[in-house]
């Protein structure tokens, strides 16, 4: 190119982000699966029962069970099954293994294969994070790519700060708010994965409703939510949208440095509420920033005027979001 065009080559040479020979701390969208109980149970009903009945109740129950043959697959015990199950009769260990045993190599005693044993324990996983999302008062918004969890009205009043960080300067960010006469309510989806060790892959959703002070009226056209995303959100920079799954993992995690997934029998899946970091050996140095603040002006997150765009672009149907997609800095309230 730059022989060919030299005046573009050296525009481009200007533009370009420097990297500086000095190591940066990056903060991932992956939580680390910290323990997990040892054993898995293949539960089964001691006599006669309805298969029917038996599906139905595993799929409202409120700790993580998959239908497997004629009994569940779970971390629960028998005795965690006997009122929901009630319908169905009671229960009885068929069978039992160790859960790093059965990631490996499957069971033969209950007839699952290594793979398929991998697939079930990711889809336990991924209900004991959506079950213990929805007993606390989350809201779940199906989305095509599964179900993700919002902050709701009964957790959280409009345009409140949750404070984050537990080391350094203390910042806060705001999870629920109102921007064009809409409610924006912040939220995630987490997908679990045990490659290259266990973890939930978290991933920044946006909802929007109605302005309702008794109900949540979800706008329900898919099409319009990814317009207000592409309008709204578009103004939030990278460092809005790391304070937000911040302040997010400190209103679930609470005074704890780890949120305990429920599993029954006594047991929980913790996962650190801290995001993986790592270190990166250079650093993009931000070559247009005065100072720390100026990378943010978004009044949700930091103090500064808000800038009121006044059209909005159209978007294709789709239920995604891109946070890392870099805008002009201007700010809705």
């Amino acid at each position: 190119t730059g022989d060919i065009n030299p005046n573009w080559a050296a525009y481009q040479h200007r533009q370009a982000v420097h990297l500086e020979d000095k190591p940066e701390v990056l903060t991932s969208n992956w939580l680390r699966i910290l323990s997990a109980p040892d054993t898995l149970y293949l539960l089964e009903p001691t006599g006669p029962f309805d298969e029917d009945a038996l599906k139905t109740r595993a799929a409202d129950f409120v700790l993580p069970v998959i239908v497997h043959e004629r009994g569940v697959l779970t971390f629960a015990s028998p005795f965690d099954l006997e009122e929901h199950f009630l319908s169905v009769g009671r229960f009885e260990a068929k069978a039992e293994t160790a859960l790093s045993d059965f990631m490996e190599h499957g069971s033969e005693t209950m007839g699952i294969e290594a793979r398929d044993a991998r697939n079930m324990v990711v889809n336990l996983f991924r209900q004991a994070w959506e079950k213990h999302m929805s007993a606390n008062g989350f809201y779940t918004h199906t989305y095509a790519t599964g179900a993700a969890h919002h902050v709701d009205a009964s957790q959280i009043e409009l345009n409140k700060r949750i404070s984050w960080g537990r080391q350094g300067e203390r910042r806060s960010s705001v999870l629920r708010n109102k921007a064009r006469g809409k409610i924006w309510s912040y939220g995630v989806s987490a997908q679990p994965s045990l490659f290259p060790w266990p973890h939930y892959r978290v991933k920044a959703r946006v909802l929007f409703s109605e302005e309702d002070k008794d109900t949540l009226k979800v706008i329900g056209e898919k099409k319009d939510q990814h317009r207000l995303r592409r309008s709204i959100c578009s103004t939030w920079r990278n460092k809005a949208w790391h304070g937000r799954l911040m302040a997010f993992l400190e209103l679930l995690a609470g005074d704890s440095p780890y949120v305990d997934l429920p599993v029954g029998g006594g047991g929980s899946i913790t996962v650190d509420a801290m995001p993986v970091q790592v270190t990166s050996p250079k650093t993009a140095r931000q070559v247009f920033v005065q100072n720390e603040e100026a990378e943010e002006e978004d009044l949700t997150t930091l103090s500064g005027p808000p800038v009121v765009r006044d059209t909005e672009p159209d978007a294709e149907e789709d239920d995604q979001l891109a946070p890392e997609k870099e805008t002009e800095d201007n700010s809705v309230s």
